[in-house]
């Protein structure tokens, strides 16, 4: 009885795999551009690092970068990011440029926020919001011409829950904790609208109007392993990552490998260095990026003051400057409420397309 039962089980876990990992037949993909569930890389301190953070940890934006580094936060957090960041609407582009501009985020918005402690982080993501019209495509077909403009809008949203192994150790023994593991669990949610009007060598046809929703979730893991003058970081997003539309097919999402190693030669100093490899046909990406922090503390009383600069670049090949991203920005901080900022580009002299990043963090409790 108990086989016939476990039996039972064993089939109804493999009908759900089935079925929630199905691809509809017959069914099209969704009309999205390339990198739609790619958003925005969160927290200008590692954007002015050049996004070598994987290693970095004690930043609330960890929750992206690597879940692990969400351990080392000094405090709990709110986090609030802003971009100024130009609009991408091509389907090819160099993959420098997916770095640190997302397609579909234009203008000025907010790109993140997020609650974060040593323990874990809720964080929300906008990953895209297009809005194109009049898209005219011509075609030859059976002899006759057929001339079609389509309009297409939609958005992409992410909700992320992360959890590091210190979600039950106390305070004594995070002391003693030189690794860390964490993962992030989010969950997708999307909308699109198309609506296409075409005609047959100059005859109208009847318009077509289609919308739709669609939920997915991804799952990113993370290790950091942390000493007092360096640390090692890997992190492997969208390990599990899928959305199901209703009407189009399931849309598999790219992972995406990233390690990386930061040294503290000594105070107030982090020289760090990643590398990345999407999921795909993308090259190796590079990172690399320095920090350094001037310091005061009052004495008997936790009112401080700190800032810092921070230089970076990244690209496919760094000794190439059409294949490098250059980045850089302050922080200021007092009595533990903080302000980055960050600024990036190719350098292009008078013509340089440059890309700008606000966080302000508050702190839960003093």
């Amino acid at each position: 009885m108990k086989q016939a039962n476990g039996n039972n089980h064993l089939i109804f876990l493999i009908l759900c795999l089935t079925f929630f990992s199905r691809d509809f037949a017959g069914a099209e993909k969704a009309p999205l551009l390339k990198n739609a569930y790619c958003g925005l890389e969160p927290g200008a301190r590692a954007s002015a690092m050049g996004g070598a953070f994987i290693a970095v940890g004690g930043d609330a934006s960890c929750f992206f970068w690597n879940p692990a580094g969400l351990g080392l936060l000094p405090q709990s957090i709110t986090v609030f990011d802003f971009n100024d960041t130009k609009h991408i609407g091509v389907e090819d582009v160099e993959i420098a440029d997916l770095m640190g501009t997302a397609t579909g985020l234009s203008g000025k918005r907010l790109s993140s926020v997020a609650f974060a402690e040593k323990q874990g982080a809720l964080s929300w993501r906008p990953l895209s919001s297009i809005s194109e019209h009049n898209i005219y495509e011509q075609s030859l077909t059976d002899g006759d011409t057929i001339e079609r403009w389509t309009d297409i809008e939609y958005s992409i949203n992410e909700f992320g829950l992360s959890m590091t192994t210190l979600i039950s150790a106390s305070e004594q023994e995070i002391q003693g904790m030189p690794c860390i593991l964490g993962m992030s669990i989010k969950y997708i949610n999307s909308r699109i609208g198309v609506a296409e009007k075409s005609k047959r060598n100059d005859i109208w046809e009847e318009p077509k109007v289609n919308l739709d929703t669609g939920n997915g979730y991804s799952i990113d893991i993370g290790f950091l392993y942390s000493k007092r003058w360096f640390s090692l970081g890997f992190s492997a997003q969208n390990v599990l990552a899928n959305l199901y539309w209703h009407d189009y097919s399931r849309d598999r999402i790219n992972a995406n490998l990233r390690g990386g190693i930061a040294f503290m030669p000594f105070n107030s100093f982090i020289l760090a260095s990643d590398v990345e490899k999407r999921w795909d046909d993308t090259p190796y990406i590079y990172h690399i990026g320095a920090e350094k922090r001037f310091r005061r503390e009052k004495k008997q009383s936790i009112k401080h003051w700190a800032f810092s600069m921070r230089l970076g670049a990244y690209g496919t090949d760094l000794l190439d400057e059409e294949k490098t991203i250059y980045t850089g920005g302050l922080g200021y901080s007092y009595s533990n409420y903080i302000v980055n900022t960050a600024v990036s580009g190719r350098y292009e002299g008078k013509d340089s397309n440059l890309s700008f990043r606000l966080t302000i963090s508050i702190p839960f409790e003093q």
